[in-house]
């Protein structure tokens, strides 16, 4: 007979491997072999510009509102290490897809951002 993981104390994300633990507490780890963890392909989806088309943002908006939009709603980005880039990467794909769904009204210079509106069709819905 064995008993769970939790009453020993171990926390399980930390123990590579099978663990039982016996009446007599005594632990036994069956070690498993460690995969390689492999970073997502270029282009898997992360859910980030699904995100982007489902925010109310202003008619004029910038990467940083989408930025503090995001990070209000509690959004998990893929790459916490560039989380800018991040988005700068999905506004660019939303920008220069097949069918764009985005386009720059004014270019940023030098330290000011590039400001976006979405695309719309004439009868002012989003394409």
């Amino acid at each position: 007979s064995t008993r769970s993981l939790a009453s020993t104390g171990l926390n399980p994300a930390l123990v590579n491997g099978d663990v039982s633990v016996h009446r007599n507490g005594s632990i036994v780890i069956k070690e498993i072999s460690k995969k390689e963890i492999k970073p997502s392909k270029p282009g898997a989806r992360t859910g980030l510009k699904e995100a982007i088309r489902s925010m109310k943002l202003p008619h004029h908006f910038t990467a940083n509102d989408v930025y503090d939009g995001l990070t209000a709603a509690g959004f998990q980005f893929p790459d916490q290490q560039d989380v800018k880039g991040s988005i700068r990467d999905a506004l660019l794909s939303l920008r220069m897809c097949e069918k764009p769904e985005l386009k720059i009204i004014v270019k940023g210079k030098s330290n000011s951002p590039n400001i976006y509106e979405w695309i719309r069709n004439g009868n002012g819905l989003l394409i």
